[in-house]
């Protein structure tokens, strides 16, 4: 059994080392100072006799036979990294090694390669290695250089690799700046140390390292996944009966149910996974059931049941651990399962108010009637899907446009669900509209795999793909890659579909590169120990204690405990820094006293972490994110809704946007008060704001010409992080901000250019008239807006407001406006459905019964009756008639 790492960053290193055996302490030290995950090291240098090792770490590595040391390659891996050495082909002149190690609950191939600029390149050694596995990550320094990414001129070497990824499914990611730095001033620094990328879907950052002693840089890779490490294995008993595996269900014993307000038999809510005494069943049916005031069960021919929509809607599991044979209605000794438990529940119900006939009905139908077994649940499951997904397929096509909105994740038994979902305006209730279409399992992670399972499932569902106006993704690379991504490849057959890349997504990558300056980082990675150190029943309870002193004092809060800092939504790591704000003087006070615990382990922990705690830096840094984070909080949460469109949502993000820069401008003014707040909350613990010591020779230590603490902070830590933080926003929403330039003047009446106007009727020239009938359209559309002057909140109210007769090629303009994806959440939302569904208890759920119960419970608001379902199954082959 393994177990995923705490954090879902990831870091590798990619180093040409030029000799490692020189450098052995420094990198040694390297790696503990980054927590370095995986060092893929290049010209190593290193020959047979040589023994070189890392503490904790274990070390693979191919060396060059050769005269005198050169050349040469090596994996250095985290020990309690679950990994394995793996078998590459021969090579002609490309040096690697590699391991194979699981990323995201995917088997992903990592290798260390190194390409001498003395040797000619042979493609047919990247052929082979690519060829031999599915998903792959190759990280070295292959000596090409090439235009494309980045380089300052393009060699043989670069020329070939370039050919090569442009008729193959990899994709090659290089730094924005140079990793090279030649000794020899004659030469110019360029950029040669790069990753290839097969089947991989997750975001990555490279961000070079001026560190180590080497003409290249060291270039730090942190991956949004998480990787596999060891653990103690338990054993985990399967239970399987003949071709269908089983379910088991797990049941507590709850006397103190509460049925007084329960009015009905179908509150099932209140009764799955709970299991009474003879006495009690029959208390709560005396409080549950009048004679003939709840006989409300469907009564239909061959006991049809709509028991079954109930626990689809719900989420809840129907089969158990035996659920074959015929249905007897005393209590069984083993667990048969909610929908038979409850079935039976109804039976005895029914018979104790005095109506016998379902009990008669069910004793008296004949065995190949009862329709209690899996196969006609699987039937009737996969039925309502179909009739779900045909009701919101006709609204897509009913709304002429549509987006897509895709995502990928792993299922608890390892099979890569490839969610789709579509954005588009409901003309009938006249809003947007978010609707999950399927899951859809895939063997090939790459863009072209994907983008033909996306074109594919569209048109198997009748989806009219012509009308495909949007992509919704998030920034991996398979998605949004410029030649081989997903975005791309689509755009390729459907120039229309704009790519989007998700702006909560992009946000939460903003946030997240503000938060690399030092002192933030440090003091993220502080409250995430004191958390853990806390997390644990002693010590929690005796944190408690100091709480509930506090709150009697200081604080009214609701908040119980303190919250662990999200691994992956940065911007909800809020919650974590404002109760960790609210409540330290409480952990202070705690950490306090368990320094003087007997405890060697909690001691001395304790007594690191209040040293931390107590640290003017910290102190500033804690104080200045929770200041800056309330700006975004409430900006993540608006950015995940539906019925928002693209204009407003650049609106709110530059709303944001200019409010961090006006604290910018305006930093000694703001930064003041918050210093002010600092020194009044330390002086009640007997601590000052001190600056660190400076010294004359510093790299890693900011080193400002002052001796007043106040400015210090502001200048290291405060306006960094602010200025990052707005770079970032200005940069990741550029794309946003172009596509919906051109739609401005439908919106504002001031905002007409006749030349976006002209690019955008050529970009819609299959859904708009001619320039000259769109360009009256649209002035006569400005004189409405101006004689109406009504001020619209977005452009949902706009395109309600305007008529579709009168302004036909507006309307068109306008639906394709809202109809543009804003984030990828939809098919993020459905990945809880899918745990809640497929749970390691029903890990072996089929592909189609899992589409059937995920729809029912996603679309419990679409209406799904037994009659038709009934007509459906009557539609098919059946020895028995289906009669209503």
């Amino acid at each position: 059994m393994v177990k995923t790492n705490a954090s879902q960053y990831s870091v590798i290193i990619n180093w040409n080392a030029n000799g490692i055996k020189k450098n052995r302490n420094t990198f040694a030290a390297f790696l503990s100072a980054h927590n370095v995950y995986i060092a893929c090291v290049s010209e190593t240098h290193l020959i047979a006799s040589d023994k070189i090792k890392f503490d904790g770490y274990t070390t693979y590595r191919k060396d060059r036979i050769a005269v005198r040391p050169s050349g040469g390659v090596a994996i250095i891996i985290k020990s309690k990294i679950k990994h394995q050495l793996t078998y590459l082909p021969a090579t002609q002149t490309l040096e690697a090694v590699a391991i194979s190690i699981t990323i995201n609950q995917s088997i992903t191939t990592i290798i260390s390669a190194y390409q001498s600029s003395s040797f000619q390149m042979y493609i047919n050694d990247f052929e082979k290695i690519f060829n031999s596995y599915q998903k792959i990550i190759l990280v070295g320094d292959l000596n090409c250089k090439h235009t494309t990414w980045y380089c300052k001129s393009t060699n043989a070497n670069g020329r070939k690799l370039y050919k090569y990824l442009a008729s193959n499914p990899a994709i090659l990611s290089a730094p924005d700046t140079p990793t090279y730095n030649p000794y020899d001033q004659s030469r110019s620094p360029d950029i040669l140390d790069v990753i290839i990328l097969k089947s991989i879907r997750f975001s990555m950052h490279q961000e070079p390292l001026f560190e180590l002693d080497s003409d290249h840089l060291p270039v730090k890779i942190t991956l949004d996944a998480s990787l596999s490490f060891s653990t103690p294995t338990r054993k985990l008993i399967t239970v399987s009966k003949g071709e269908e595996p089983l379910e088991v269900q797990t049941s507590e014993i709850h006397s103190d149910l509460d049925t007084s307000n329960v009015h009905s038999i179908f509150d099932i809510q209140l009764m799955v996974d709970k299991k009474f005494t003879d006495a009690e069943k029959l208390q709560h049916l005396e409080n549950l059931w009048t004679p003939g005031k709840n006989s409300v069960f469907p009564s239909t021919q061959h006991g049809k049941k709509q028991l079954k929509f109930q626990f689809g809607w719900q989420g809840i599991a129907l089969r158990g651990h035996r659920d074959s044979g015929p249905l007897n209605i005393d209590e069984p000794l083993i667990n048969e399962g909610n929908f038979r438990s409850l079935l039976r529940f109804f039976l005895k119900a029914t018979t104790l108010s005095g109506d016998e006939s379902f009990k008669l009905a069910r004793e008296n139908c004949s065995k190949n009637a009862q329709y209690i077994n899996w196969k006609i649940q699987n039937e009737i499951v996969h039925i309502c899907f179909d009739i779900i997904i045909s009701k919101i397929v006709k609204k897509i096509n009913d709304s002429t446009f549509f987006s897509i909105i895709a995502d990928e994740t792993a299922d608890i038994s390892g099979v890569e669900q490839f969610a789709l979902c579509a954005r588009y305006y409901d003309v009938n209730e006249k809003k947007m509209c978010e609707s999950f279409l399927k899951f859809v399992p895939v063997d090939d992670v790459s863009g072209q795999s994907l983008a033909n399972h996306i074109i594919t499932e569209l048109k198997d569902l009748n989806i009219e793909i012509k009308n495909l106006r949007g992509q919704g993704y998030d920034g991996a690379a398979s998605m949004s890659g410029k030649l081989n991504g997903v975005a791309a490849l689509i755009r390729k057959e459907y120039p229309s579909a704009l790519y989007i890349h998700c702006s909560a997504h992009n946000l939460n990558l903003s946030v997240s590169y503000a938060c690399n300056i030092q002192g933030i980082r440090n003091t993220m990675g502080t409250v995430e120990a004191c958390y853990n150190f806390l997390n644990t029943p002693k010590r929690q309870n005796f944190f408690n204690i100091h709480l509930a002193e506090l709150k009697k004092k200081e604080t009214s809060s609701n908040k119980q405990k303190l919250k662990r800092l999200c691994p992956t939504r940065w911007v909800e790591r809020y919650n974590s820094i404002e109760t960790f704000n609210e409540f330290f003087p409480a952990i202070i006070y705690c950490l306090e006293e368990m320094i003087t615990w007997k405890d060697i382990d909690t001691s001395s922990k304790a007594n690191q972490l209040l040293l931390a705690l107590q640290s003017s830096e910290f102190n500033v840094a804690l104080s200045v994110l929770n200041h800056i984070f309330q700006y975004t909080q409430s900006l993540c949460k608006y950015l995940q809704s539906k019925n928002i469109d693209l204009v407003v949502a650049v609106n709110h993000i530059n709303l944001v946007k200019n409010q961090l820069s006006c604290i910018r401008e305006n930093a000694t003014t703001e930064f003041n008060k918050l210093f002010i707040d600092i020194k009044k909350r330390l002086n009640d613990f007997e601590l000052t704001i001190e600056m660190p010591r400076l010294a004359k020779r510093q790299k890693n230590r900011d080193n400002i010409p002052t001796k007043d603490p106040e400015e210090y902070f502001r200048i290291t830590l405060f306006l960094p992080f602010l200025d990052s933080f707005v770079q970032q926003l200005n940069d990741r929403f550029v794309n946003h901000q172009n596509i919906i330039s051109g739609f401005q003047m439908f919106v504002k009446s001031s905002e007409f250019d006749e030349e976006k106007l002209r690019e955008l009727v050529e970009f819609y020239a299959n859904d708009v008239d001619d320039f000259d009938r769109v360009k009256s359209e649209t002035i006569l559309w400005n004189r409405y807006l101006t004689d109406s002057n009504k001020q619209y909140n977005s452009v949902i109210q706009i395109l309600n407001e305007c008529n579709p007769d009168l302004f036909p090629n507006i309307y068109k303009l306008l639906q394709i406006l809202i109809t543009l994806p804003i984030t990828s959440c939809e098919a993020e939302r459905s990945f809880s459905t899918l745990k809640r569904i497929k749970s390691y208890l029903r890990n072996s759920t089929s592909e189609r019964r899992l589409n059937g119960l995920a729809a029912l419970n996603i679309h419990y608001e679409v209406s799904v009756t037994p009659e038709e379902v009934i007509s459906h199954l009557s539609s098919t082959k059946h020895r028995l008639d289906f009669i209503l």
